[in-house]
């Protein structure tokens, strides 16, 4: 049986702006504003997968099909075929995309392996370039996984006005 402290809730109840983001997020998907006008999805960061990968290539940039003999390996030992490869941004290149899959993954390995440093700590992950410092990317630990996301705003605005008294709306 695994118990926990109240520091340990305590802290986890403390919104820091990653969790916010989420928040925002999460809102954002309930009203309707995906798709075509916001396109935002949560990746986790995983060190047991060899490639980024993902199951849809909406979010991707210079997508192009694939047209190699690898597959996917999945946890009870069968394969996904990859149908296409594209894109997140510069930093994270050559996702696999297979419709198949039911969670988008950031490889660890493969950010390694493009001069990525990985932090991991009860706060969350950070990515950061290697040779400059700059952060690229961080997501907040949610339960024992840790979630990274990506969001490409698309033609979305939002206006506010302060209004004097409810008549006047």
């Amino acid at each position: 049986m695994v118990s926990d402290n109240s520091s340990t809730t305590a802290a986890s109840s403390t919104l820091t702006p990653e969790i916010v983001q989420q928040m925002i997020l999460t809102t954002f998907s309930a009203l309707g504003l995906q798709g075509n006008n916001f396109n935002s999805q949560f990746w986790l960061a995983d060190s047991a997968t060899s490639n980024h990968m993902t199951n849809s290539s909406s979010m991707l940039k210079n997508v192009r099909e694939y047209h190699g003999s690898s597959q996917i390996q999945v946890a009870n030992g069968g394969h996904i075929p990859i149908t296409k490869v594209g894109d997140i941004d510069p930093t994270f290149k050559n996702v696999f995309v297979s419709p198949k899959l039911s969670t988008s993954l950031i490889s660890v390995g493969q950010l390694v392996d493009d001069n990525c440093d990985v932090h991991f700590s009860r706060n969350g992950c950070l990515v950061q370039d290697q040779v400059s410092g700059k952060v690229i990317v961080k997501g907040p630990k949610v339960g024992r996984l840790f979630s990274l996301y990506f969001s490409i705003p698309r033609c979305l605005s939002f206006a506010c006005t302060t209004v004097q008294n409810k008549s006047e709306v």
